[in-house]
């Protein structure tokens, strides 16, 4: 049952172009979720994991080009 409600729900979804169109594959770090793009800014499968975790990971990296580890952005040393 699970199966076929499945199927049908991913031929329903094919075969509607505009909803083919916000079909979009998560650019989290070993994700590859599919995920449908309805609101139109959605960049990832889910905020709660790989979202948080970019964020994270751009924060780190501007932290380590500014040369602070203090949250504050104060230099420590």
């Amino acid at each position: 049952r699970v199966r076929f409600a499945v199927s049908a729900d991913a031929v329903a979804l094919l075969a509607d172009p505009a909803r083919v169109a916000r079909l979009h594959r998560c650019p989290g770090r070993d994700c590859g979720w599919v995920f449908l793009n309805t609101s139109g800014r959605r960049r990832w499968c889910s905020m709660d994991t790989c979202g948080a975790r970019a964020k994270m990971r751009r924060m780190y990296a501007r932290r380590r080009a500014t040369g602070s580890a203090d949250p504050t952005g104060e230099a420590t040393g």
